[in-house]
């Protein structure tokens, strides 16, 4: 009898709202963690960036910058979608009392483009798609309108813009123009330069697997 209840049962316009409600919630905890996750590594790279400038690494530092110039914009476009979740879940806040005077759902333009512009985000793809075909289903908007996109076609920009930002973000950390950051001084006597070299070994192992797990944590989020 619940079997065949269940086929035939349909959740009142309220209780679907109030269901996309939380499915919108859950997306924004989700990012939250997404950007104190990437805001605790920024700070690590910060560090070992100014570690590798102290010892003239040049090569390493800007590696770092440019995964770093990456995570911040990734960053960027999540605060971006969720204030657009955000505004989404006020809407429906105006769903529900349009449900009180008229019994039922009402198309909406507004709440139309911020779902087709949620759904193209890689991240939001699962979920989003899922919503957008039960808020057509009910009458909020039109078939789907969009394909996903590449998450490239948010990095787009020209190599010259992209080295520039890594230097500003250098400077920004080091403190001074990292040009005229210069190598390490030498001439230590040969059992302190021995230990130093056992040192520096070490902290350059740490640094790659720090390097490594920022890039694994980016390649995450944009899957």
């Amino acid at each position: 009898m619940e079997s065949i209840k269940a086929i035939f049962w349909k959740p009142s316009p309220q209780e679907q709202v109030r269901t996309w409600q939380r499915t919108l919630r859950g997306e924004m905890r989700q990012m939250d963690r997404q950007i104190n996750g990437l805001s605790s590594s920024e700070l690590k790279t910060k560090r070992e960036i100014k570690a590798l400038a102290k010892k003239g690494d040049v090569k390493s530092c800007r590696m770092l910058a440019r995964e770093l110039v990456r995570a911040r914009k990734h960053v960027n476009r999540m605060h971006a979608s969720k204030a657009t979740l955000n505004s989404l879940s006020l809407q429906l806040n105006e769903q529900l009392a349009t449900i009180k005077i008229t019994g039922a759902l009402q198309k909406s333009t507004l709440m139309m483009k911020e779902v087709n512009t949620l759904v193209r985000l890689p991240e939001l793809t699962r979920v989003m798609g899922q919503l957008q075909m039960e808020m057509t289903k009910a009458g909020i908007m039109d078939e789907m309108m969009s394909d996903v996109l590449d998450i490239s076609e948010f990095d787009e920009e020209g190599e010259e813009e992209a080295d520039e930002e890594v230097e500003r973000v250098l400077g920004e950390i080091t403190g001074e123009k990292f040009s005229s950051v210069g190598p390490t001084p030498s001439g230590l006597p040969a059992s302190k330069a021995a230990a130093q070299q056992e040192l520096e070994d070490g902290e350059e192992e740490d640094e790659d697997a720090n390097l490594e797990a920022m890039r694994s944590r980016l390649q995450a989020l944009r899957e």
